[in-house]
């Protein structure tokens, strides 16, 4: 996500390809690369052998989700990269293998705090922010609300928690914020839109509170700023018992 100031069951449509990305990206230079992951557990992640993309990205900062795991038991692999040797981490002090994320820097930031200022929310390692000369960076893995939706009126609560420290992040220097959001903001970011009103992540309410976090910091989704109309590009996807894929973009 950017500062503002600084689908159906139609299964045969392709996904969106790096390249096609690529190609609307053409001509636009950077300055910085940012990259976040939800990783789902560092681990698994290692040994699936991402870090290859990670070094061939090379990106400035790498923000991580769902790490599962406590600092004292982080991988070799990732202590040793190259370039991104400023490292900071969070997890649960009472809850090993779950929630957690990390933030990879190539530079040294003015700054480094942890959670939102909120006892309630920052018992479960959700959220680093790292202070630069230029900008604020955010990595954060917001709660889901749950199957069953158990967790809904919590993540209520969360969001207007988030809202209000990010505001407070914004009005200081220009703020990124990275991260997995539990979130699909817009019916063009999933699959099968209809089908999931009533699940976590595309609730009426959730919808709203997002809604009123984008205007209220204000942000931008940096995502549809770049391509607002392009459909049939995700970033998760699970299979159910009938094998059909269900995609959502998590901005």
């Amino acid at each position: 996500m950017l500062p503002t100031n600084s689908p159906g069951h139609n299964y045969e449509k392709p996904r969106t390809t790096t390249r096609q990305l690529n190609q609307a990206l053409r001509g636009k230079s950077a300055t910085l690369k940012f990259c976040s992951w939800n990783v789902d557990g560092l681990q698994t992640w290692i040994k699936k052998k991402c870090l290859d993309w990670v070094k061939e990205e090379a990106p400035d900062i790498l923000c991580l989700q769902e790490t599962k795991c406590s600092e004292n038991k982080l991988p070799v692999e990732l202590q040793e990269l190259s370039g991104l040797s400023h490292q900071y981490w969070s997890a649960p002090s009472d809850k090993e293998g779950y929630s957690g994320v990390g933030l990879l820097s190539c530079q040294c930031p003015l700054k480094i705090s942890y959670g939102i200022g909120e006892e309630e929310h920052d018992q479960e390692g959700r959220v680093i922010v790292a202070e630069y000369d230029a900008f604020v960076l955010m990595t954060a893995y917001v709660p889901n609300a749950g199957g069953g939706l158990v967790h809904l009126k919590y993540r209520q609560h969360w969001d207007e928690a988030f809202c209000k420290f990010l505001k407070g992040l914004a009005s200081c220097k220009p703020l990124v914020l990275c991260g997995d959001l539990n979130m699909a903001h817009e019916e063009i970011a999933l699959h099968n839109p209809k089908g999931n009103r009533k699940n976590a992540g595309f609730t009426p309410q959730e919808q709203q509170g997002f809604g009123k976090l984008l205007q209220a910091v204000p942000l931008n989704d940096s995502f549809r700023h770049l391509y607002p109309d392009m459909a049939y590009t995700y970033t998760f996807w699970t299979s159910d018992e009938c094998t059909i894929l269900k995609r959502w973009l998590v901005p």
